[in-house]
This record gives C-alpha cells, structure tokens and sequence, in this order.
C-alpha cells in the first residue's frame, strides 16, 4: 500500500515506504519526546513507535509530578492509517526538526496537553549503532537527539500548567532500525546457541541541556571499574560523544571527553546532584553542576518491555481492536519500588529519568543556568561509587 509518505522522492529501497527494507521482527522506528519544568517539579514524556513487521505502532505519556506517575499506554493497529496518531495522542511534523505539534486530547485518564516542541538547534546524530552475533546484526540503528524549547499547557485534573520556554526545558530522540529483541516476540533462545554474554558497561550517563546562547549533548558509558571505553556487546553507541551548539546558524564545539562527580540518596542509586568536567577537541575545560529537581521518571510503565500492558504483553504486541488506551497512577515516593500493577510485577531499580537545573562555566570563566534532562542507568557493581552487584 502506498503512504502519505511515498509523494516525496527519499525511497531508499525499490518498495513503498508502508514495506520496510527487513523482514526482522525486531524492526522499529520511533520518537521519546520530553519537556520538564524546574520550577513547578514535572517532568512529561511522549513516546512512540512503530513495528512494521507486527504491524502495531505503540506509544505512552508519562507524567511524574509530586510523588506520583500517571502512566498511559496506547497502541493500535499500523495498517491501514499510516500516520502518527494513536487514539487521543498526536505527533505533527509541522516543520521537520524545527517545530513539532504534540497533543493528548481529552481521555480517560486526568492529563491532557497541547505542546509546539521547537528546535533550538540542529539534532545531533549519534554514532551508528552496530552488534554482530553469531554472524547476525542484533542492533542495526541509527538515532539522533535534538533539545528544544516547549510553550502551549498541559492540564493534570482539574489543574493546567502554562509551558514556556524560558521556564520549560524540552529534549527527543528519534531512532530506527534493528533494536532490541523484546520477548515474546524473540527468538526461541532455549533451541539455539549460548546468547552472547550480558554488557559489561555498568554506568550509562545520557544527558541534554539548554541555555540562552547555546545547548548540548554528550553520552558516557563506562565499565565497573569507572573506565570509559566502547563495548562490543553493548547496543547504544560509543563510549563518549558530545557536542556544544550555538543555535541553527551558530558554531558548534565537539567534545572529546568528560569525568563525573556525583552524589546520591542514601542507599539507593539516585542522584541528588553532581558536577561534570568537559573537555572539547582542542583541549579546552567546560565545568557543569547540575541539581536533581524532579521526582525520577520510571520508564518500565511506559510498556515497552513484557509485562509493561496489563494484559502481559508490550509496546509491539497486539491490544485489541481500535485505538486501545489503559492508564494508572503509580505512587512513587519510594525508591525502589514496584513500578506498575501487572501480571508481571517488577522492582525498578535500573534507567532513571529526570530534569535538572544546571550551571555551565565556559573556557574563559563565563557562567550560564539552564535546564537539563537526565537519563541515568547504573548496573551491577559500579565500584567508583562503592554500588555492589
């Protein structure tokens, strides 16, 4: 079938774009959009994607704001509405990478909002991302990042927030291709060869930020022992990479590497606030501080993964007829914690999400405050921070 998307000539295979170039059932494509507010302690987030080869696009809107998260999941059939609409929640491209339109209409759920998301500088493309195993690719993908500056309302019961730019942070990325396999819908591990061993990356340290004259990006990994260094069996890039972008016609400053400092509640591995020292290509030193300002966004209630619906299933599986919608509200006043209520109960301890109020200091001394998002994810031991296994 032909797409809205098969009028402009950027095929890149001899079919149309509703026939994707793999017959892989680990094939997708999708969006994580987020806006957060230091002032008011909230942090939104958007997802969706879509499985062309299960023929269902999946999404959720999450929202933490005072000790609590309010989880929604959708999901509907692909196939024949190629179109990033799922229910009462709606992306609109209404300039690529520079303005998007992202709305949840009136639902059963108490959140609703209309937001414009705007590119506050040209997205970031992250290193491919590439596993072999076995002969095979596992992960073949690519993703790019992109901070921007949000302004519309969002509305939480019988309470609406006005979104600003000067006080709402917004970061996204947008990725596709081989991700990862996601059981049921994997291969029958138990009749085929050992698996390739579990990742000895042990921190993953993913981060945006905004500030009046510019903005950036970087990404750490490292193994227990605190050393940053790339890993062969590990599916989300490099061991570092980063950039400084002074808007859409500005320069831009790569930066070659970064040491952290970070202080966490007591007994748990979430972070309080930290201090990050930045090196750019030319050998230049940029020093941030950054202050932990929302209740952790927990990202196992957006369904992603078995278990994440109530039904026991997840974001590319199938939920029934129509547009299906199924929400709750998850107090998360304590860490760790059961997540969700499903038939398959989980202990969240791993990929938090949060936003930050941050002071970057430049080269020459020069001291901003801006916004940050924060995605933190510590496994195992991690011995820098004394984390055991």
């Amino acid at each position: 079938m032909l797409t809205q998307y098969d009028e402009y000539p950027v095929h890149q295979s001899p079919y149309p774009f509703s026939q994707i170039p793999s017959t892989d059932i680990s094939w997708d494509d999708g969006y994580f959009q987020a806006v957060w507010s230091v002032e008011h302690r909230i942090y939104l987030t958007m997802s969706m994607r879509i499985n062309a080869n299960t023929d269902i696009i999946g999404g959720s809107v999450i929202l933490s704001f005072n000790e609590k998260q309010y989880a929604i999941r959708l999901s509907r059939v692909w196939r024949p509405d190629c179109d990033t609409r799922i229910g009462p929640l709606r992306f609109r491209f209404v300039e690529p990478f520079k303005h998007l339109l992202l709305t949840l209409d009136a639902n059963d759920s108490p959140l609703s909002f209309e937001l414009n998301w705007r590119g506050v500088a040209p997205p970031f493309l992250e290193d491919h991302h590439l596993q072999v195993w076995r002969g095979r690719r596992i992960t073949d993908q690519s993703r790019y990042v992109q901070v921007g500056a949000p302004d519309g309302w969002i509305q939480i019961g019988e309470r609406t927030f006005e979104v600003t730019p000067d006080k709402w942070g917004g970061s996204r990325d947008h990725s596709w291709g081989l991700y990862e396999s996601r059981r049921p819908l994997a291969d029958l591990r138990e009749f085929l060869p050992p698996g390739k061993p579990p990742s000895e990356r042990a921190l993953r340290f993913w981060t945006m930020f905004k500030f009046d004259t510019y903005s950036g990006f970087f990404s750490i990994r490292e193994d227990k022992y605190g050393v940053c260094r790339d890993f062969p069996n590990e599916m989300d890039g490099k061991s570092f990479e980063g950039l400084l972008n002074y808007g859409w016609e500005g320069k831009e400053i790569q930066l070659s590497s970064a040491r952290h400092e970070i202080v966490f509640k007591e007994g748990t591995r979430i972070p309080i606030r930290g201090k990050v020292s930045l090196k750019d290509v030319d050998g230049n030193s940029w020093f941030q501080e950054f202050e932990i300002c929302t209740t952790p966004f927990v990202m196992a209630a957006s369904g992603r993964s078995i278990g994440g619906w109530s039904d026991g299933g997840h974001v590319h599986t199938y939920h029934g007829e129509g547009a299906v919608l199924e929400w709750e509200e998850i107090d998360i006043s304590e860490m760790p914690m059961v997540a969700y209520k499903t038939k398959e109960k989980q202990e969240v301890k791993g990929t938090l999400i949060y936003g930050a109020k941050v002071r970057m200091t430049d080269p020459k001394g020069f001291t901003c405050e801006g916004m940050q998002h924060i995605t933190l994810a510590i496994t195992g031991e991690y011995q820098p921070y004394g984390f055991k296994e």
